[in-house]
């Protein structure tokens, strides 16, 4: 599928909401043949997080131009990938609670805190197997967060001063994705029903930002003139 760039319109949507999407990146077909390449990471045999760094298929799919895209509508031509994840929900999977990105109950990563993800449906991503849920327009406000409890990846957003009522079901099929800031506030309930919700999150911001864990990113358009990290190297 050809490289998309995203419109005024969507670009002004995304700054006031805070998050976008469903935008189709990839035909059911061409996640399919991606699920086979990264089968041994869904099942639990391999480590689901940074594979970008170790996975041709993995890195290509992050640098297609689907996806690069519309993070240079947002960011600019200057980007760095800097981390990966596959989130892998099985029927029965606990809920994702409330949280930030950039916020959610540990250490900063980024300095400046400067992150937009892409988070890509690899099956059928509704409300009844857990999609994710967002609050337009949270990401003005850093809210505080309880470390993450033992189990859960992130921490719990206080939301005292949110109607949980009116968060957005964004629901995406197969090959679709949301594209969202660092702060603003999501999560997701347990899926209760009997198909898995699998997803894969790209991570990006640009070159004057300081990554703060041991983590190389890679960079993946224009150039880096600061030279503030040090960069990794496409696996081969």
């Amino acid at each position: 599928m050809k490289a998309m760039k995203l419109n005024q319109d969507q670009i002004r949507k995304f700054q006031t909401e805070g998050f976008l999407g469903p935008i189709r990146a990839f035909a059911s077909g061409d996640v399919d043949a991606f699920l086979l390449k990264v089968s041994p990471i869904l099942s639990g045999g391999e480590p689901s997080h940074h594979r970008h760094l170790d996975s041709e298929s993995v890195y290509r799919l992050c640098t297609s131009e689907s996806i690069v895209g519309p993070i240079v509508s947002l960011l600019g031509a200057d980007l760095l990938l800097w981390a990966s994840n596959f989130f892998i929900k099985e029927p029965g999977a606990v809920e994702t609670p409330w949280h930030q990105d950039h916020n959610y109950g540990i250490d900063p990563t980024l300095e400046p805190p400067l992150n937009i993800s892409i988070w890509l449906a690899l099956d059928d991503v509704l409300a009844k197997n857990s999609c994710m849920k967002f609050f337009p327009g949270s990401h003005r406000k850093v809210v505080p967060h309880d470390p993450p409890a033992p189990g859960y990846y992130f921490g719990r957003a206080d939301m005292t001063g949110f109607d949980v009522t009116q968060a957005i079901d964004m629901e995406l099929k197969k090959g679709e994705f949301v594209i969202f800031t660092d702060r603003v506030i999501h999560g997701a309930e347990p899926n209760k029903s009997d198909y898995r919700r699998a997803g894969f999150a790209m991570r990006f911001t640009v070159p004057f930002v300081k990554i703060l864990r041991p983590i190389k990113p890679l960079l993946i358009s224009g150039e880096d003139r600061f030279g503030f990290n040090e960069l990794g190297k496409p696996p081969v």
